[in-house]
């Protein structure tokens, strides 16, 4: 599996794009698309593995996201 994200700039036209390709036909990623948000002080992000729902921990939370 292999992902590409690009940053702002990178293409002529400033479009910011995301790629993905697999060797499996049956191997789909997903893009979530969550709002923005500030969070408070002290928050943390859960982490699960995302084809098997396994739960791998937390890390700190930005205290803002985009959208």
């Amino acid at each position: 599996m292999h992902e590409l994200h690009s940053k702002k700039g990178a293409s002529a036209d400033g479009s910011v794009m995301i790629t993905y390709t697999a060797d499996s036909y049956g191997f789909y990623g997903e893009l979530y698309h969550f709002p923005a948000a500030v969070y408070s002080d002290g928050a943390w992000l859960e982490i699960y593995e995302w084809d098997s729902g396994k739960y791998l921990g937390r890390i700190p939370q930005a205290k803002v996201s985009y959208k």
